[in-house]
Formats: structure tokens, C-alpha cells, sequence
């Protein structure tokens, strides 16, 4: 779990840094939500919890418009690669 929380920040702040010497200010983050308490599906079909709250605060705080991707993790490298994410 503290690599995951890990690799999680560290994805986020290096998704903040490029984002901010971009002129664009949409993100596209892939998330998974098979990691409670970290990440985990509501019953209304929204990811929640607490890599959710960071990752919209950081979005607050660069005014960045970002949509949360929903993806198993396995498939995120493959994103990363053909620049879906």
C-alpha cells in the first residue's frame, strides 16, 4: 500500500508539473478504485476516497479542469504510452 500511495503522489506531481509549462489546463488522470481506502466506487458509480480528494485538490490549486479516468492498473502504462492519458 505505501508504494501504491507512492507511485499515486508521485504521479500527481509530476501530471502537476508538466500541466503547469503546458498553456493547456485539461488533465486526463487515470485512477483505479479496487484500492480502499485509497480509491474505491460509490454506490452512485463515482470514484471516492482518499487519492480522489488529493487529486482534486491539486487540480483546484493548478485551476486545472481534470476528468478522472477510470482504468484497471495493469492498462495505465499502455495509456501513458499512446499519450491517452
Amino acid at each position: 500500500m505505501k508504494k501504491l500511495l507512492t507511485f499515486t503522489l508521485l504521479t500527481l506531481l509530476t501530471s502537476a508539473f508538466a500541466i503547469s509549462t503546458q498553456d493547456s489546463k485539461k488533465i486526463k488522470i487515470n485512477v483505479e478504485d479496487a484500492y480502499p481506502p485509497f480509491s474505491e466506487l460509490s454506490t452512485d458509480g463515482k470514484i471516492k476516497n482518499f487519492d480522489i480528494d488529493i487529486t482534486n485538490t491539486l487540480c483546484a490549486q493548478m485551476k486545472a479542469q481534470c476528468t478522472l479516468m477510470q482504468q484497471e492498473f495493469d492498462n495505465m502504462i499502455t495509456s501513458l504510452q499512446t499519450k491517452k492519458i
